[in-house]
């Protein structure tokens, strides 16, 4: 067992639940294609998702040097159409997990990672996972649940990571929100102000009135 098995079983397994994602749901990505002005249809997704089904399958059943130069040149087209994604503000989901979610940068170094592994992988010529789980005997758990948390946290990164992000950044800073009553008084007046709304309004006749009964 080499080092690079356990990466390469999970980027293999990460494009394989991609490309399942992808045949299960094509519309967003085909949306994304659209949007980037690249050549798109539902049918080109699904076979792009079944293209990626098979790379990863054979890297997991099979990862000779053919196999491993194939997940790397996968990854790489990836990479390049996630960073058009990213630098184009119409594609609003990437749709790489089927999922409703922007492109990122991280996207975009993820796939790099996932190529440089394979390239790597291309020269060391690793087990398959067969033969690597029955080599490590009852150690094969562990190392078969790691490889199933890279792929989780893999598809966490592209489908969950930036809407938390946004949602970070919507909510409002602590030095933007009125601390006293005072603060909101004079923030609700520089609203009505801005809104044309000023003292002596017509709409404000109730309120002078009962300022005037108080005195």
């Amino acid at each position: 067992m080499s080092f690079v098995e356990g990466p390469l079983f999970a980027c293999a397994g990460a494009l394989a639940v991609s490309g399942a994602a992808k045949l299960r749901r094509p519309a967003p990505a085909a949306s994304a294609l659209v949007a980037a002005r690249l050549p798109s249809s539902t049918s080109l997704v699904r076979i792009l998702g079944a293209a990626e089904i098979a790379i990863g399958v054979l890297v997991l059943l099979r990862p000779a040097p053919v196999a491993s130069l194939l997940l790397a040149a996968a990854f790489a087209a990836l990479a390049a159409v996630a960073a058009v994604f990213v630098r184009n503000p119409e594609v609003a989901s990437c749709g790489c997990f089927g999922e409703d979610a922007p492109a990122t940068w991280a996207h975009v170094i993820l796939d790099l990672a996932a190529c440089g592994i394979a390239l790597v992988a291309a020269v060391d010529a690793p087990e398959s996972l067969p033969e690597t789980l029955r080599g490590l005997g009852w150690a094969s758990l562990p190392f078969l649940a790691g490889v199933c948390c890279i792929v989780y946290l893999a598809r966490a990164t592209a489908t969950l990571l930036p809407e938390a992000l946004s949602a970070y950044r919507g909510q409002p800073h602590e030095h933007d929100r009125p601390r006293t009553g005072r603060h909101r008084h004079a923030r609700t007046e520089d609203a009505l102000r801005a809104e044309g709304i000023a003292e002596g309004h017509p709409s404000l006749w109730g309120e002078q009135a009962a300022g005037a009964s108080a005195r």
